[in-house]
C-alpha cells in the first residue's frame, strides 16, 4: 500500500490535520502522528481501523495502482466519447458592437440556407458514423441575433432531424443582448434555446464604455431589459461580467440587481489582455488576483452546498476543443476546434463545401488540439489538481505563454473550508 498522489493537506488545527483527496472527493481528519506516518509511508504504525478508512476513501492505494495512468485513460475516454455531438454555429462574424477586448476579426457576410444545408449534411454524417444520442447547438458569432430569422428556420430543421431519430436536442445562444426584445423572445424559446449568455461589463456608463456599439448607442438598459424578458419566458440567463481592477466593484451591483430574479445567474469572467487593450480603461488581473475576486464574489453570493460541489466536480477534459465530437463552424462553412480560433484562416480544419471524400484536412491545426495531452506537460501531469482542472485552456496557454490554471486552485483552502463548514459543521470527518 502507498499514499495517494492526490492527497492535499488542507489545514492543521490543534491536534489534527485535515486531508482532502482530489481524486475521490474525500476528507479525513488525522492526528499528527497518523499524518506523519502516512506522509513518511510508515503505514505499519497506523491502526488497522484507520488504514481501512484511508483505503476506503482513496487516501492510500494498492502499490500496483498508477493513479495518473487512470486519469490519463479517463481523459482519453472523454476525448473520444461520441454519445454527444456539440456544434457551435456562427451564422455571421459581423457584430453591432466593437468591444476592444474581442479576439475575433469581424467581417461582413452571413450564412446562407445552402451553407446550412452543408452543415446539416455534416451533422447527418456524424450521426451515421457515431449514432450520437444528444445534439447540442450553440449559436455564436459575431452577433447571432443579426441572423435571427434564419436561426428560427434552421432550428426547426434541427429539431425535426432530432425528433425523427430520437435524439435529445438542446440549444444555447451567446449574444450581446442588444437585439432581444418582446417581439422575438417567444420565438427564441420556440427555437428550443433554453440558455442565453449575455455579457454585461459594468453598471451603466461603465458597461457602455467597455462594450461600445458601432453606432454609438448606449445599450446597457436594453440588455438589462433583455435579461428580464428572457428570464420571464423561462429561459435561463447566464450574465457574464468580464472583470478587471477598474470595474470589479460593479459586479456586486449587477449581482444585487438580479439576486431575486428566477432563471438569472451572474458570474464573473477573467478579462484577458492579448496586447492591445487601452490601459486608461482596462487593468487586467493576474490569475491569482482574479481567483481572489472570484472567491470573494462566491462568498457573497449566498452559495449552496451544490454550488461548492460544482467547483470541485470532476473534469476529465477541460473543453470540447480537445474532444472528438465537438466542432465550431463559421458562416463560410469553415470548421474549427476552438471558438477562439474562429475567423483565423490558419486554424481552419476543413471546409464543408467540399465533399466528405475530398475534404482537405489541416492536420497541423487539428493535431494542435487532438494530439495535445496535458499529462505530457511536466507541470500539469504531476499536478494534484488535475482531476478537477482537466488540464486547463490550451488556447490561453498558447496566447499568454503561461499555464492557465483553473481559478479556484489559487484559493482552494477557502472553498474547502466553506464546504467543510456547510457539510460537516467544520469537523471534516469522512467522505465529502
Amino acid at each position: 500500500m502507498k499514499p495517494s498522489a492526490y492527497n492535499y493537506r488542507l489545514r492543521k488545527t490543534e491536534g489534527e490535520i485535515i486531508l482532502y483527496n482530489t481524486l475521490n472527493d474525500s476528507f479525513i481528519a488525522l492526528t499528527d502522528k497518523e499524518y506523519d506516518a502516512l506522509n513518511k509511508e510508515c503505514l505499519s504504525s497506523i491502526s488497522k481501523d484507520c488504514l481501512e478508512t484511508l483505503f476506503d476513501n482513496g487516501f492510500i492505494v494498492d502499490d500496483k495502482i498508477d493513479e495518473r495512468a487512470i486519469l490519463r485513460y479517463k481523459f482519453e475516454r472523454a476525448r473520444y466519447a461520441t454519445e454527444n455531438l456539440v456544434i457551435t454555429l456562427a451564422p455571421t462574424l459581423n457584430c453591432n458592437f466593437a468591444c476592444p477586448y474581442c479576439y475575433e476579426t469581424p467581417r461582413e457576410g452571413y450564412m446562407s440556407d445552402t451553407d446550412f444545408g452543408h452543415i446539416l449534411g455534416f451533422i447527418k454524417e456524424r450521426f451515421d458514423d457515431t449514432r450520437f444520442k444528444k445534439l447540442q447547438v450553440n449559436w455564436y458569432g459575431g452577433e447571432p441575433m443579426l441572423c435571427f430569422s434564419s436561426i428560427t428556420s434552421w432550428s426547426r430543421c434541427l429539431i425535426q432531424f432530432c425528433e425523427e431519430r430520437n435524439i435529445a436536442y438542446t440549444s444555447h445562444m451567446i449574444t450581446n443582448g442588444s437585439l432581444i426584445n418582446s417581439q422575438n423572445i417567444e420565438l427564441i424559446k420556440d427555437c428550443c434555446i433554453t440558455n442565453i449568455q449575455m455579457t454585461i461589463d459594468g453598471w451603466g456608463e461603465e458597461h457602455d464604455k467597455r462594450r461600445r456599439s458601432k453606432d454609438g448607442s448606449k445599450y446597457f438598459n436594453t440588455i438589462i431589459d433583455a435579461v428580464l424578458l428572457a428570464a420571464k419566458t423561462d429561459i435561463e440567463v447566464s450574465c457574464r461580467m468580464n472583470v478587471d481592477a477598474n470595474n470589479v466593484s460593479d459586479y456586486y451591483r449587477l449581482a444585487d440587481r438580479f439576486q431575486h430574479i428566477p432563471n438569472v445567474y451572474v458570474h464573473i469572467g477573467h478579462l484577458r489582455d492579448y496586447g492591445d487593450l487601452p490601459t486608461e480603461v482596462f487593468r487586467c488581473f493576474t490569475c491569482e488576483e482574479f481567483s481572489a475576486e472570484e472567491c470573494a464574489a462566491f462568498k457573497r453570493s449566498g452559495y449552496s452546498v451544490r454550488d461548492l460541489e460544482n467547483i470541485f466536480s470532476k473534469r476529465h477534459i477541460f473543453c470540447g476543443a480537445c474532444a472528438e465530437n465537438s466542432y465550431v463552424i463559421d458562416e463560410q462553412c469553415n470548421v474549427y476546434k476552438c471558438w477562439n480560433d474562429i475567423g483565423n484562416p490558419n486554424r481552419i480544419i476543413f471546409n464543408l463545401n467540399e465533399d466528405e471524400a475530398d475534404r482537405r484536412i489541416n492536420f497541423e491545426s487539428l493535431c494542435a488540439y487532438m494530439a495535445w495531452n496535458p499529462f505530457d506537460d511536466p507541470n500539469c501531469g504531476q499536478c494534484i489538481w488535475m482531476p478537477i482542472c482537466g488540464g486547463g485552456c490550451l488556447f490561453e496557454k498558447e496566447e499568454l505563454g503561461a499555464p492557465f490554471c483553473y481559478p479556484p486552485v489559487y484559493t482552494v483552502d477557502e472553498y474547502l473550508d466553506m464546504y467543510l463548514k456547510e457539510v460537516y459543521g467544520d469537523e471534516g470527518d469522512q467522505k465529502g
